[in-house]
């Protein structure tokens, strides 16, 4: 039986490098774009979060005047926006630690602006304590207490 000769003869160095080159560029690039593409979604997600970090630090208002009005049963908080940016506010009004009426419209208060909210209140007598809570949408918290005349 004659045995067929093969050819074993492999593919040339200088191909083999070629080849291996290509590969080692091809994956290079790739790694490149990733590394690259995260490195933007990363500085994208700290710049967001330290630009909302600064206009939290910016949020600047104070309870300016409150007033019950018996006849009508409502009270009367007046906030003032001393601050750079704008403010969207919610107001609570708590007696003994609960909460007895509110205002969850986020109202907007302009820099150097003074805005009157109107909460109806039920159960408030003269001489009652309350705790005013108003909340920014970016949660600054100002207090305010009340002795209902």
């Amino acid at each position: 039986m004659k045995r067929l000769r093969l050819n074993k003869k492999g593919i040339s160095p200088v191909i083999s490098s070629v080849v291996l080159t290509a590969t080692v560029i091809v994956i290079g690039t790739s790694l490149l774009y990733f590394t690259h593409s995260v490195g933007l979604v990363l500085r994208r997600n700290y710049f967001e979060e330290v630009y909302s970090e600064i206009m939290k630090l910016k949020e600047r208002f104070i309870v300016e005047h409150v007033n019950y009005n018996v006849t009508t049963g409502e009270l009367h908080v007046w906030i003032y926006n001393y601050g750079n940016v704008t403010v969207n506010i919610n107001v609570y009004v708590y007696k003994n630690g609960s909460l007895i009426g509110s205002d969850e419209n986020l109202t907007q208060v302009s820099t150097n602006s003074l805005v009157e909210i109107t909460i109806p209140l039920q159960s408030v007598e003269s001489s009652d304590t309350l705790l005013i809570e108003v909340m920014s949408r970016r949660n600054n918290i100002v207090y305010e207490k009340y002795i209902v005349p």
